[in-house]
Order: structure tokens, then C-alpha cells, then sequence
């Protein structure tokens, strides 16, 4: 529970240090925990970045070291890729095997084909040596935080919020004109963004932010899969001798039906989700904000202990 602000946080200044530093402090703890699994100790450790980018980002109009920050989270994050990525294609390709009408002999060979480019890609990386960069960026992250400063009122409610929900929303419109794999994943990537900052308020309005929450998180997920699919279509395209293949053709016309099903899917939710304008988006959220300040904080505006 601590990727949110608390009613014990003197300010929204010392939120933000707290819910940084509990997210490197795990990030470290993940880098030597010798009982997770390395696909799933690289899956945390980039979730982790993305959380501390998110924070960042609500502060953003606040912080004068957001640009170095992000960029320090953004890189440490990107340094991992190679180590997961090389297992997307396989995992995405499980998930619509049972959709292709090949012959399983067929269905075996090609995923022994994506396995072995696979096993390649994870040849040339030096895993080891990328974690221990990892540990020693976050280490180093962890000594600065201390230091954030930030232009905020005590309890004033960060400008990030409103930025980063119209972004999202421009990148929704941007999607629906021309819907290319490329706009898609900048939209899930601003949708991402929305949901952590939800997450990061879920405490003002529970009942209300709940199911707000919740939508922008499945959202995200559907995004996700159809950005693995567009990496799986491009990764069979790019593979010798399957040109010929009808498993291949069968698994490139199956993934283009699912992006296809997943975007539909994604702007109809996405409509809801992003319904509002971004300044009536931002009155509302910031009721809430100010309301939940007035209840819990001697902190708190003014007006909202008047309210």
C-alpha cells in the first residue's frame, strides 16, 4: 500500500521522498532476492521504474529535476529490455496457438523457431552485468531523494495530474485518426501513466477513484497485449525462410484480427475513461483531493476546511 499519498505525510513534498525512496528500497531488495524467478525479478524491476516515472510525473510542473530524474528511471529501465523482450514473442505467440488452424506439428516448429531467436537474443546480453548497472543506478537514485525539492503548497494538489490525464486523451484522439501500432503504444503509455497517478490518489475519494482506477488498469492491460501482438507480427516477418510457411501466414492474419478486436475494444473504453475535458477532470479530482486533506490534515487548504 505505500504507492500513495497518506494522511501521515506532512506534506505532498515529503509523500512523494517517501513513496520514491519505498520503491528503490524494493527495487534493491528485488535485484538480490535469490527466490524470484528472473523473468518475473525483470518484470518488477521495470514496473518499478515505470511507478517512480509516474510519481515523477505528478510532480512534474513542480520539480525542476523531473527531466534528469526520468531520464535516470527511463534508462535503468531500458537497460533490461533486451533481457525480457526476448521472451515476449514466445509467450504471445502461446496465447494465440490455439486460434491456428496448422497442423500442431507446424505449430511446434514455428514456436521452435521464435524460441531459438529467442535464446539468441538472450545469448548476446549480459545479464549479470545489466542488473549490477541496475542496482548501482538505483543506489544511486536512492541518495538523491532525500534532496527532491518541489514548488508545492503543503497539501496543494500537483499540476502533473491534469497534464498527464490530457495527454492521454490527445494521444486517444491522435490513436482513433490513424490507429498504427506505433500510436497505440504512445497511448498506452500516457494511459499508464493516468493509472498510476490514480493509484497514487486512490485514498482521496476510495469509492469514487476505485472504479476509475480500475478501468484505466484494464485499459492499460489491452493496450499491452495488442503492443505484444505488433511485436510478435514484426518479430515472425523478420525471421528467414517463413515466408512460405502457413503456420507463419495463419499466426500473422490471427494477430492482425486480435490487434484489430483489442483496439476496438480499447477505444470503447477509452471513451468512457476519458470522457471528460481535462479541466473538468482536473475540478474533480481536486475536490476530492482537498476534501480528503480536510478530513485527515491540520495541513490542509483552507477552503477546503470551510467546504
Amino acid at each position: 500500500m505505500s504507492y500513495s499519498f497518506k494522511a501521515t505525510d506532512s506534506s505532498i513534498s515529503e509523500g512523494v521522498r517517501r513513496i520514491a525512496a519505498a520503491q528503490i528500497d524494493r527495487a534493491l531488495r528485488e535485484c538480490r532476492d535469490g527466490d524470484l524467478a528472473e523473468d518475473e525479478r525483470l518484470h518488477q524491476l521495470r514496473k518499478r521504474c515505470k511507478k517512480l516515472r509516474g510519481l515523477v510525473r505528478l510532480v512534474r510542473p513542480e520539480f525542476d529535476r523531473y527531466k534528469a530524474e526520468n531520464a535516470a528511471f527511463r534508462d535503468a529501465a531500458r537497460a533490461l529490455a533486451p533481457m525480457r523482450d526476448a521472451d515476449v514473442a514466445v509467450g504471445t505467440f502461446d496465447k494465440i496457438a490455439g486460434e491456428l488452424r496448422a497442423g500442431s506439428g507446424n505449430i511446434s516448429s514455428l514456436r521452435q523457431v521464435l524460441t531459438s531467436s529467442a535464446a539468441e537474443t538472450a545469448e548476446t546480453v549480459d545479464a549479470r552485468q545489466r542488473l549490477e548497472a541496475f542496482a548501482a543506478a538505483m543506489a544511486e537514485a536512492r541518495s538523491r531523494v532525500g534532496d527532491w525539492a518541489f514548488d508545492l503548497e503543503d497539501h496543494a494538489l500537483p499540476g502533473g495530474l491534469a497534464k498527464t490525464y490530457g495527454r492521454a486523451r490527445d494521444a486517444m484522439a491522435n490513436a482513433a485518426k490513424h490507429p498504427t501500432p506505433a500510436r497505440l503504444h504512445e497511448w498506452r503509455k500516457r494511459v499508464k501513466y493516468h493509472w498510476y497517478h490514480a493509484r497514487l490518489l486512490k485514498r482521496t475519494a476510495p469509492v469514487l477513484i476505485a472504479p476509475h482506477r480500475k478501468l484505466a488498469s484494464k485499459l492499460g492491460e489491452i493496450l499491452g497485449d495488442h503492443n505484444d501482438l505488433a511485436a510478435l507480427a514484426e518479430h515472425l516477418a523478420s525471421l528467414d525462410d517463413l515466408d512460405s510457411s502457413p503456420t507463419a501466414e495463419a499466426a500473422l492474419k490471427t494477430v492482425k484480427r486480435r490487434r484489430r478486436h483489442l483496439a476496438d475494444k480499447a477505444f470503447t473504453l477509452g471513451e468512457l475513461l476519458f470522457a471528460e475535458e481535462e479541466k473538468a477532470f482536473a475540478r474533480r479530482f481536486g475536490c476530492y483531493w482537498d476534501h480528503y486533506w480536510a478530513r485527515v490534515s491540520p495541513h490542509a487548504p483552507a477552503r477546503a476546511r470551510k467546504a
